[in-house]
């Protein structure tokens, strides 16, 4: 926090049992945040008691950092963590220990699709105007009038909502990073296969504010969805790739990143679930770095877990 706050002096800090959280975004979006992160937290907890998992209690509250326009938070993130996150709406820095997030609202692409829904709903009070039309008959000119409103406001809820739900998602995801590693769960500096690092990550994601049962128990709709969509279409990578994988899929296409997080999901919610044990000595295993390296991961795995086939 000593570190961070002098670098966004104008952010009012937002204090709970376990967070600090930092911001310029309105009231109550901060207190709904930070109330999310209280069950990240709890969520957390209560996954690794499941999973005979002993975490180390928290050096300090841990810092969280909101701000309300994507601008800022980009500028912040060049600046500061040498990170050019234009794809996501958060991300959780090992080196500071801190999470960075933007309001989802704010997002170009979102505000672009609200911009087109404002200028289509006054081109249509505009011509409505002209042609001396008032929405007052139902069955009439007035009648397609409000029901052409009513359709752009609904379009409008469901864009809003969309944004929100994706930013939520963010929001736990990151907060998983954050715990798991501040937490020795997971160590900062070993090289973990990306489905295992993104996976628990995902596991985590929350739907709406009020979510308060995250982890490896609970469904994830969305990566379900795409992990289903892919199985069918055949479209999921080996499974022994994916174990020995360093990186996002090499083609760049956001389909297949959707894929790849989609199918770490689905496995590391499967061991969560019906190989727990192993699943813990696993990660316990891969603590020491030696074990993680992408020479032994696939040895590691099998002696552990089992055979990837």
């Amino acid at each position: 926090l000593a570190a961070t706050r002098p670098l966004v002096p104008t952010l009012q800090p937002t204090e709970t049992d376990h967070f600090v959280l930092l911001s310029d975004a309105p009231k109550e979006s901060t207190q709904s945040i930070a109330g999310l992160l209280e069950s990240t937290y709890r969520s957390f907890q209560q996954n690794c008691l499941r999973l005979w998992v002993h975490p180390e209690p928290l050096k300090h509250k841990l810092v969280a950092v909101m701000f309300r326009e994507k601008g800022d938070y980009s500028i912040f993130a060049r600046t500061n963590d040498g990170m050019d996150q234009a794809w996501a709406s958060g991300y959780y820095s090992p080196g500071a220990d801190r999470l960075v997030l933007f309001d989802g609202l704010s997002d170009e692409k979102v505000q672009k699709a609200l911009g087109q829904l404002q200028a289509r709903n006054l081109r249509v009070q505009r011509e409505a105007a002209a042609a001396g039309v008032q929405p007052l008959d139902a069955g009439g000119a007035g009648g397609q009038v409000a029901r052409a409103q009513r359709e752009i406001d609904a379009q409008r809820r469901r864009i809003a909502a969309t944004a929100t739900a994706g930013f939520l998602g963010t929001v736990s995801h990151e907060a998983a990073h954050q715990l798991f590693f501040h937490c020795d769960v997971q160590r900062r500096g070993v090289p973990y296969p990306l489905w295992l690092a993104e996976g628990i990550a995902t596991a985590f994601e929350a739907e709406n504010a009020s979510d308060r049962d995250l982890g490896f128990q609970s469904e994830n709709p969305g990566r379900q969805q795409t992990f289903r969509e892919a199985m069918r279409e055949d479209r999921l990578g080996p499974l022994q790739a994916r174990v020995m994988a360093e990186g996002m899929p090499t083609d760049g296409e956001d389909a297949a990143i959707r894929d790849f997080y989609a199918q770490a999901w689905a496995f590391t919610t499967w061991l969560a679930r019906n190989r727990t044990r192993e699943f813990a000595l696993y990660l316990e295993a891969l603590r020491s770095g030696a074990l993680a390296l992408p020479t032994t991961r696939v040895e590691t795995f099998a002696s552990l877990v089992g055979p990837v086939a």
